[in-house]
């Protein structure tokens, strides 16, 4: 890096020395305002001044800082790219030594590319549909393809007519990669309804995940098999009061002694508790269980499927 480095000190200069002839003002005026910047660190400000000096007047040792700039910012792909345009541009103006210069910085950089592919499945695809990288709507020949892009998060978007938009977005470190794979967009009117995506937001479906339901189906689950269990118990407590009664009584349930006479009481309070018991037990028990298994999964349908980056 320290032989890049002296080679852009005099591409920096070179330009305005080898060519001046053929620069306008302008654009040797932004030139070396960009230069400036760049010794004192202002990457953002350098970067931009380059950029509006090449769209001035367009120039291979421009086009050589202006990737330079793009890499010191982070910003690979994008000076992969300028880098490439640079040694074109040297090569037309038969500038071998900037030719071989971007040409060695195009290899270097090669193995630091992040690489991100955004796919429309066959099941996806629909009429009109739009999809957009970073706010760039991506052409056909882009989608399913590798693609080097810079570092960093990026913003998948897609959208049809009729149809609710979408969007995700993945994060990508140098030398990494990542896929994403465009799900099926469903009807706009769909999305008003709670039934799919609307202006990118997470899916709001009617199945959408409650939580909360799973749980409180078993706390009644298990409500209801204890009130069984108690039913079952008064039940077993009504038939001994019975028994107790019918030894107290000579003509059962008439002619009886206080003491039958309390027991058959007794017997009638415990059966209707054991009834009472069972019948709620049975039905919140019921209820508890359908919970549990109309329990939605906690899953977002309309996601897109992203590999992770390295």
């Amino acid at each position: 890096m320290a032989a890049f480095g002296l080679a852009f000190a005099l591409v920096g200069i070179a330009p305005s020395r080898a060519a001046r002839a053929q620069e306008s003002p302008e654009g040797e005026r932004l030139f070396r305002e960009g230069r400036e910047r760049l010794d004192a660190g202002d990457l953002e400000g350098a970067c931009a001044k380059f950029d509006e000096s090449q769209r001035v007047e367009p120039a291979a040792g421009t086009l050589l800082n202006l990737g330079d700039c793009y890499e010191r910012r982070g910003m690979l792909a994008t000076a992969w790219r300028t880098f490439k345009e640079a040694a074109v541009a040297a090569a037309f103006r038969s500038r071998h030594d900037w030719e071989r210069l971007a040409l060695l910085r195009i290899d270097a950089l090669a193995k630091r590319l992040p690489v991100l592919v955004v796919r429309v499945p066959e099941a996806s695809q629909t009429p009109g549909l739009a999809v957009e990288r970073d706010q760039r709507t991506l052409p056909d020949a882009e989608l399913g393809r590798p693609q080097y892009v810079d570092p960093g998060r990026h913003e998948i978007s897609a959208s049809a007519p009729g149809r609710a938009s979408w969007q995700t977005s993945v994060a990508i470190a140098p030398a990494g990669s990542a896929t994403v794979d465009v799900p099926v967009l469903p009807p706009a009117g769909a999305a008003a309804n709670g039934l799919g995506l609307g202006s990118g937001a997470p899916s709001t479906s009617r199945d959408a995940p409650r939580p909360w339901q799973k749980p409180a189906g078993i706390a009644a689950a298990g409500v209801g098999g204890a009130a069984i269990v108690f039913g079952v118990v008064a039940g077993g407590l009504a038939l001994g009061s019975y028994a107790t009664a019918k030894d107290g009584c000579a003509s059962y349930p008439t002619r009886c002694t206080p003491d039958g006479t309390a027991a058959n009481d007794r017997a009638k309070g415990w059966a209707t508790v054991s009834t009472v018991s069972v019948v709620v037990g049975a039905a919140v028990l019921l209820v508890g269980i359908a919970a549990v298994l109309t329990a939605p999964h906690a899953s977002a349908p309309a996601e897109a499927r992203v590999t992770p980056a390295r």
